[in-house]
C-alpha cells in the first residue's frame, strides 16, 4: 500500500478512538519507537522511503532530495532494527503500539507497577489469570503518562496474576 494511503486511511474519521491528534505522525513515531536522531519531519521521510521503496530502491528525481533520500534510509534502519520481531497494533482505546509477533486481538497491553514498558499479556483461564507474551512499545503510554489516564479514567487498574 502506498504510503499517502496509509496516512489517508490513518487520518479518517471513523467514529473509532484515537489518541492523537495527527495519527500520521504517531504511526511514523510508533515505527522507531520514538527513537529517532530526527526530531522533526518523519512523515516526509516516511513519504520518501515508501516512494524509493515503491520506485525499487532507485533515487527519485525531482520529488526529494538526495539528503531526503538518505535521510529516508536512516529512518528506514531505525525502523527494521525496532520492528524486528514486532507487529503493528491499534488498541481498542486507540493507543498504536508495536507487540510482539504472537500478539492477536484480545490480548491486553498493560503497564504492570515496577515494570519500565507496556507488556502485553494474554487472558488464560479464569478471570484475572494472564500469560505474559512479551514487552511492547505504545505509543502515550511511556514515561509515566500512565498515571494520568487513570486519574483522567482514560485507562483502568486491575489486578492479575501472570503465569
Amino acid at each position: 500500500m502506498r504510503m499517502d494511503k496509509v496516512f489517508e486511511e490513518l487520518n479518517k474519521v471513523d467514529g473509532g478512538p484515537c489518541m492523537y491528534s495527527d495519527r500520521s505522525h504517531a504511526f511514523c513515531i510508533t515505527l522507531c519507537s520514538r527513537r529517532s536522531v530526527f526530531r522533526s519531519d518523519l512523515i516526509k521521510r516516511a513519504a520518501c522511503l515508501a516512494t524509493m521503496v515503491e520506485n525499487g530502491g532507485r533515487p527519485i528525481k525531482k520529488t526529494f532530495t538526495p539528503q531526503e533520500e538518505s535521510d529516508a534510509l536512516v529512518y528506514l534502519a531505525e525502523v527494521k532494527a525496532v520492528c524486528m520481531n514486532r507487529t503493528f497494533v491499534v488498541t481498542e482505546r486507540g493507543f498504536y503500539g508495536l507487540a510482539p509477533l504472537l500478539t492477536r486481538p484480545g490480548d491486553v497491553a498493560c503497564v504492570l507497577v515496577g515494570v519500565d514498558v507496556p507488556l502485553v499479556l494474554r487472558p488464560h483461564g479464569e478471570v484475572g489469570l494472564f500469560k505474559l507474551l512479551g514487552e511492547s512499545y505504545i505509543h502515550g503510554a511511556m514515561e509515566g503518562q500512565v498515571k494520568g489516564m487513570v486519574e483522567r479514567k482514560q485507562v483502568f487498574e486491575q489486578s492479575v496474576i501472570v503465569c
